[in-house]
Order: C-alpha cells, then sequence, then structure tokens
C-alpha cells in the first residue's frame, strides 16, 4: 500500500559541489522524520548531465512511498560509478565515485539508511 505524503510537508535541500559543478538535493519527509520523496537539481548543466541521477531519485520516491526500506537503496547505489564524482564540498563526505554515490552516502548519514 503506498504512504503518501502530504501536499505541504518537510524536508530539507542540501548543496554541495562535486568536482565544481552544483548540486541541490531536495528531500520531503513524512510527519515522523523519514524521507518519503528525494529532488536532484543542478546548477548549471544539460538535460543530458541531469537524466540519470534523476530518474534514480524518481525511482527511489517511488519505492519510499511503497515500502521499499531506504537502506536497500543506498546499498545498492553506494559505490556506483555513473556520472560526476571526485571532491566535494562536504566536509563529512569529501570523495564520491560519482552523483548517486554521493547521494546514497548522504543519505545514509542524515536518514540512517543502513552503513
Amino acid at each position: 500500500m503506498r504512504r503518501k505524503l502530504k501536499t505541504t510537508r518537510p524536508g530539507l535541500t542540501k548543496r554541495v559541489k562535486i568536482s565544481g559543478r552544483t548540486v541541490y538535493i531536495t528531500t520531503g519527509e513524512y510527519e515522523d522524520g523519514t524521507i518519503g520523496e528525494i529532488f536532484i537539481c543542478f546548477g548549471k548543466s544539460t538535460a543530458t548531465a541531469e537524466s540519470s541521477p534523476d530518474s534514480m531519485a524518481i525511482a527511489m520516491s517511488f519505492g519510499l512511498q511503497w515500502g521499499v526500506p531506504l537502506s536497500e537503496f543506498t546499498r545498492k547505489y553506494r559505490h556506483q560509478n555513473a556520472d560526476f564524482g571526485g571532491v566535494t564540498s562536504d566536509p563529512e563526505i569529501p570523495m564520491c565515485k560519482s552523483l548517486v554515490d554521493y547521494i546514497a552516502q548522504w543519505l545514509d548519514k542524515r536518514y540512517g539508511g543502513g552503513e
């Protein structure tokens, strides 16, 4: 059964630079503070650079709302070499293999996804 989010909901936005590219990760949360959706926006980029992470965010959002544990997603997405990676502006996650890897690491730290 799908657990829908309210039309107005809490969440947060994380801005990070990865290899000089600015990325904004925005989450939507349920009343209990658990994550129910994720959006990824780029500061300046092309549609091609955005397609893979955007597809990941859509799939994760649907999965989370249908009851897939966050840890299942973060375990699969960590250490992926899918797109740009390298040095980040986040002191808690100074390096990543890709944007997908960074997002999985950040979600683990922020929402307790597993590792």
